[in-house]
């Protein structure tokens, strides 16, 4: 690649383990020219208090030292300002408000939690498999099946409402799923779902990230999305960009080479990413 690009960051401001600075300096160390910061947005509330998202009260320091880190390698990386923020059922949804409010240049719209109403419980679908196999016997009558339909309602709720740039780790249950049901992907139920929430995408012209990150801390063999739905997707014309979900420095770039070729297979030419003019794209 002539340059790498990487819009899905995390730091010490929410769960990540590095500083902005020092994620900065690896970035540069790496070439790469276009860093986008993604913290997770507060869910910090009565009803709940994700400790992994970032304190409110730390939102303007947050954006305040990106400007000023901005400035001061503006010479060798371009850095750009976003959250990573959850659609939560009847709670919070990505929109454009809060891009606005805080004068964001993207926002990534994620399902980490599915509300079952009729507990009052929330179930992670960034979960281990451990966590899949109670909430299947508490809240989903033992049937997988259920818990990924929950989990793409959801999806299409926050496609529909919601307004934003990239959408996240599109099947992030696939981390504990492909070891309840491996041959989940050749369902016919489950790649029509699939089909449906693609053609949201595409009508909202929403980009689809390629994530790593999964596959860097172990959890699954390949990257999100798998790539039988990477290819629909392609099909379709709709837009990808490759992110690490970092957590640390050092997984900045954690398998890009690899999800160059993942992309490549599904039959992508070309990825995009962001600019301060808008989006532009690269080929691979």
């Amino acid at each position: 690649m002539e340059f790498y690009t990487n819009f899905h960051t995390h730091c010490t401001y929410c769960d990540g383990k590095s500083k902005l600075e020092e994620i900065i300096l690896k970035a540069i160390k790496q070439n790469l020219r276009f860093l986008g910061f993604s913290s997770h947005f507060p869910v910090r509330t009565e009803k709940h208090n994700f400790f992994w998202t970032m304190k409110p009260e730390n939102i303007r320091n947050y954006l305040d030292d990106l400007e000023e880190l901005a400035l001061k390698y503006q010479d060798k990386i371009y850095l750009f300002k976003g959250f990573e923020t959850d659609f939560i059922e009847g709670e919070l949804i990505p929109n454009r408000e809060i891009k606005d409010k805080y004068n964001l240049d993207y926002q990534i719209a994620s399902v980490h939690y599915l509300t079952n109403f009729a507990s009052g419980k929330l179930f992670c679908a960034d979960s281990h498999l451990e966590d899949y196999q109670r909430a299947l016997a508490e809240l989903y009558d033992n049937d997988y099946r259920k818990i990924v339909e929950h989990y793409l309602r959801n999806s299409e709720m926050m496609i529909s409402q919601g307004e934003f740039e990239v959408i996240g780790h599109l099947d992030l249950f696939k981390k504990s799923l492909a070891k309840i049901n491996p041959e989940y992907l050749k369902e016919g139920w489950y790649l029509d779902r699939m089909n449906d929430i693609l053609n949201l995408i595409k009508k909202k012209d929403i980009i689809i990230e390629i994530n790593t990150g999964g596959k860097a801390r172990g959890y699954t063999d390949d990257f999100y999305p798998a790539l039988e739905i990477l290819k629909m997707a392609q099909a379709k014309d709709i837009k990808i960009m490759i992110n690490s979900d970092s957590h640390h420095k050092d997984t900045l770039l954690a398998h890009f080479e690899e999800a160059y070729n993942y992309a490549i297979t599904a039959g992508f030419k070309e990825i995009y990413y962001f600019t301060k003019k808008g989006l532009d794209r690269q080929a691979l």
